[in-house]
């Protein structure tokens, strides 16, 4: 089964806690959300972005979830995913407590690991929102939760590095893969809903 009511989510999700850490400087720390929209009773849509092309972006092009590095003026790493959202996307979380927050993943792209750790808040909301990608968003992605509960769209990207084919598990879902760091988030909510099934 792969369906949840709305209630079912909020249960669940309100009693995971993600592993968290903290880490010295020079590292520093970005948020993204996970945003959830009601897909029929029992069902959910989660919100990806493709992010627009930028050559000093190491994750240009790359779908993710919306978020952004942590300001010196924010007052909170919570803080910082509401102006991050409001900004790329003009939606306004601040009225949606996270449900939860999933664990902190230090940064990687294809140059390797960064100095950055980030902080994923899962969310869900009572509507369909009113969105106004602004430039740094080519493209926003509502998918199924069930969808990808069921693993039909699980695969594997092969990408050379330095002479070696490494395959990294991902979602494909027509034209999109979703790869790396957004995989890593979503594969934790992922098993999280999987293993209140079992419960």
């Amino acid at each position: 089964m792969n369906r949840f009511t709305q209630e079912q989510l909020r249960g669940r999700l309100r009693s995971y806690r993600g592993r968290h850490t903290d880490l010295p400087p020079p590292f520093r720390w970005a948020a993204v959300a996970i945003i959830l929209r009601p897909r029929g009773r029992r069902d959910a849509d989660i919100l990806f972005i493709k992010r627009a092309q930028h050559p000093d972006d190491p994750w240009s092009g790359h779908m993710a979830f919306p978020g952004g590095r942590k300001d010196d003026a924010d007052p909170s790493i919570l803080a910082t995913v509401i102006r991050e959202c409001q900004e790329e996307l003009n939606l306004d979380l601040s009225t949606y407590p996270p449900l939860t927050q999933l664990s902190d993943l230090q940064a990687s792209s294809r140059k390797g690991f960064h100095a950055m750790v980030i902080r994923p808040f899962v969310f869900l909301l009572d509507r369909d929102p009113a969105l106004n990608p602004n430039e740094e968003v080519d493209e926003v992605v509502w998918l199924p939760l069930s969808m990808l509960l069921s693993g039909a769209a699980h695969g594997v990207r092969s990408l050379e590095r330095h002479g070696h084919v490494f395959d990294f598990p991902c979602i494909r879902h027509g034209d999109y893969v979703i790869w790396g760091l957004t995989y890593q988030m979503l594969h934790e909510l992922l098993e999280c809903l999987k293993e209140s099934r079992k419960e």
